[in-house]
């Protein structure tokens, strides 16, 4: 059976939450909530919010990780905590072996996240909540509509049919 890299783990956190980097490094063994996949998050400014993981087999993993590690940090070396230079120098490797020519960031994975949801329509009022945004400004600049997206949008609300309808 092949391993996971330990990257690999953290990159989906990351894509599946929407977290920051800086999230992903303070999150704790004790931080993760086998239950109901929630990770509690100690964001910026000193706020705590909860992110889900709704993937099982991600959940799984976690609970695994969290048993291993009782009592430190989720994602680390040995006791020590991963630095968000780390993670991001590791995360340029990990996408650079499998093949991806442009550059990988946590922070574009995070962009990812929310453009995926709100794709899926999801209100901008939860991404908000999701992401850690004190203003639904910052989130709406985070939230880029992708162009599959939009054509589905315009699809979907038939406007030249509506309006010979109007007619």
């Amino acid at each position: 059976m092949q391993t996971v890299p330990p990257i690999a783990i953290a990159a989906l956190v990351l894509i599946c939450t929407g977290i920051r980097v800086g999230e992903l490094v303070k999150l704790r063994s004790d931080d993760f909530h086998a239950d109901n996949g929630a990770l509690r998050v100690h964001g910026k400014g000193q706020r705590e919010r909860f992110v889900f993981l709704v993937d099982k087999e991600l959940r799984v993993v976690i609970g695994k990780l969290a048993a291993r590690r009782r009592g430190i940090t989720l994602f680390g070396h040995g006791d020590k905590a991963w630095s968000t230079d780390w993670v991001r120098r590791s995360l340029r490797q990990f996408a650079n072996g499998a093949g991806i020519a442009c550059k990988v960031t946590p922070h574009m994975l995070r962009h990812t996240c929310a453009t995926l949801l709100l794709e899926d329509g999801v209100d901008l009022r939860f991404l908000q909540r999701l992401l850690g945004h004190e203003s639904i400004s910052t989130t709406a600049i985070y939230a880029h509509v992708g162009d599959a997206g939009l054509q589905r949008a315009l699809e979907s609300a038939k406007l030249l049919v509506r309006l010979r309808e109007a007619a």
